[in-house]
């Protein structure tokens, strides 16, 4: 699955960006840039990591970026939203995603009740939502992380407060459809399907 837009990582994670074409990006140890575990150009000291309206940039210790335009990396300016932008931006697609998760868990419930359609496979992409789901909120920490100490607006420390909110009912709509899963995986045995049960993933709450 493709990394959402404005996907930041930090050298020293362990953090990857998937590109539109399934690439996996990655800082390496050295603080290269590497392409599948290759290196992709010459690459220096490394900070950080981003993918930005479907491009690959990096930004050295020096402060400079670069965006990759596949054989070489061309200089540039800081492609990357405000840091507040940067977290109302991902609260929004945490907002998104866990309402496609909720539809697809609700779906998977109504499948099994009329056994009309492919559970087992529905089952497999709800997973992969509160895969994805789980990661944006690490996202999100961090972006948040980012404001401790700063002096905010009042504007701005709204917004921050506007998105506490709005993670915190994601936290909880995330919950519900996990327990949804579990009663559904239930539903399922019960009927007799042969569709592989899903594995609730342990959400850890953020903020």
């Amino acid at each position: 699955m493709t990394s959402p837009n404005d996907t930041v990582v930090m050298a020293g994670s362990n953090g990857s960006i998937i590109d539109g074409a399934g690439n996996k990006w990655t800082i390496s140890p050295e603080f290269t840039i590497l392409e599948n575990g290759l290196l992709a150009g010459y690459t220096a000291n490394a900070t950080q990591l981003a993918f930005v309206g479907g491009v690959i940039w990096h930004q050295n210790t020096s402060g400079n970026w670069y965006s990759w335009n596949g054989y070489a990396w061309d200089p540039g300016q800081d492609p990357l939203p405000s840091k507040l932008d940067q977290v109302l931006s991902a609260v929004n697609q945490l907002l998104s995603l866990t309402k496609e998760l909720l539809t697809m868990s609700n779906t998977i419930s109504t499948d099994v009740s009329n056994l009309t359609t492919d559970t087992g496979t529905l089952t497999t992409t709800v997973q992969t939502l509160v895969a994805t789901v789980t990661s944006l909120s690490t996202q999100v920490t961090n972006l948040v992380t980012a404001f401790e100490g700063e002096n905010l607006t009042p504007a701005q420390q709204q917004a921050i407060e506007a998105a506490d909110a709005a993670v915190e009912a994601a936290n909880t709509s995330l919950a519900q459809a996990q327990a949804s899963l579990t009663a559904d995986a239930t539903a399922i045995t019960n009927a007799g399907t042969t569709a592989p049960a899903p594995t609730a993933s342990t959400h850890k709450e953020i903020l």
